[in-house]
């Protein structure tokens, strides 16, 4: 019978006494998968004690070998990223191994403390805070819905800058992802006139735009974003903030809605961040097929720091 590489690795690496949960096990939890295993974030069930983990230890071997959990999508061996929550190969053989040898608890002297989260604004009582101006409703049953919601000019006066910001969704169960726009023409609050639900369906920019080139963003564990320092998006008065929400039925009609607060920098940025969008629509991928590239490129005329990037395909 062949074996998984990673039970492979851990039968190599633990010939003697086998992981336990207090020792070995509770730290890979409580690093990589607590962030969104508790109550009130995106995961259906907590993973913060023992009898948590332990009867979902098959389970987790299962998601972690795999790599389909935690979720981090970049290829191994590629360029490494800032914030990697991927686990590493000995992470997953630990795992396996405490599975396999029953998942024994331990010694819980050797617990380490069980994390802990902000109950409020990660950062502290932002500079402003904005919200969708009603909740929408997500239908029971049906397609994904790609809904847009225009707060309308949350400055009332002059111009600031944002260096930091949380995104606060009050049902994050029926939350894919969100992002921010901002928009100036007033097009988006047409749109919303025209649609007799709040906000209005669309998947497409029309003329929202990303603020300064930076792209704005949520998903299912993401924290409070902070710009590095010399970064920061500007916000003023005539600037509507548009909310771009990918919302999944769950099977009952859920109401949702969004807050963002915003937290300002005490001067005016001194680098600005460039988004190029590299796209294409030629896909016509053959049935079956796993491996389907779809290629774009293009050359930069200089070196450049690579701030982030963010690979998307809808449907």
């Amino acid at each position: 019978m062949l074996l998984p590489l990673a039970s492979l690795l851990a039968l190599l690496a633990a010939p003697g006494d086998p992981p336990t949960f207090a020792r070995d096990v509770a730290p890979i939890v409580f690093a990589r998968c607590a962030a969104c295993h508790r109550p009130g974030e995106a995961a259906p069930f907590a993973l913060l004690t023992y009898e948590d983990v332990r009867k979902r230890s098959a389970q987790i071997v299962r998601v972690t070998e795999s790599r389909f959990m935690p979720p981090w999508l970049p290829a191994a061996g590629g360029p490494a990223f800032r914030d990697d929550r991927s686990l590493s190969a000995a992470e997953i053989a630990t795992l396996s191994a405490w599975h396999a040898a029953g998942a024994p608890e331990g010694d819980p002297r050797e617990l380490p403390p069980v994390p802990s989260f902000p109950g409020d604004w990660q950062l502290g009582p932002p500079d402003l805070v904005v919200t969708m101006p009603e909740a929408y409703t997500v239908p029971a049953e049906g397609r994904d819905v790609y809904r847009n919601f225009v707060i309308p000019r949350p400055l009332a006066a002059g111009t600031r800058h944002v260096r930091a910001l949380e995104f606060r969704p009050d049902n994050r169960a029926v939350l894919h992802h969100a992002i921010l726009f901002v928009d100036g023409s007033g097009y988006a609050r047409g749109e919303d006139r025209r649609d007799p639900e709040p906000g209005y369906e669309s998947m497409g920019l029309g003329v929202l735009r990303p603020p300064n080139g930076q792209f704005v963003s949520w998903t299912p564990g993401k924290g409070a974003l902070r710009y590095e320092e010399g970064i920061a998006w500007t916000l003023d008065e005539t600037l509507d903030v548009v909310l771009q929400l990918h919302l999944r039925p769950a099977g009952k009609p859920e109401p949702i809605r969004v807050s963002v607060g915003f937290y300002f920098a005490p001067e005016p940025p001194t680098k600005h961040p460039l988004a190029i969008r590299l796209w294409s629509r030629d896909i016509d991928m053959p049935a079956g097929q796993s491996d389907y590239v779809v290629a774009e490129q293009y050359t930069l005329p200089v070196d450049v720091s690579l701030y982030g990037v963010y690979p998307h395909a809808h449907y």
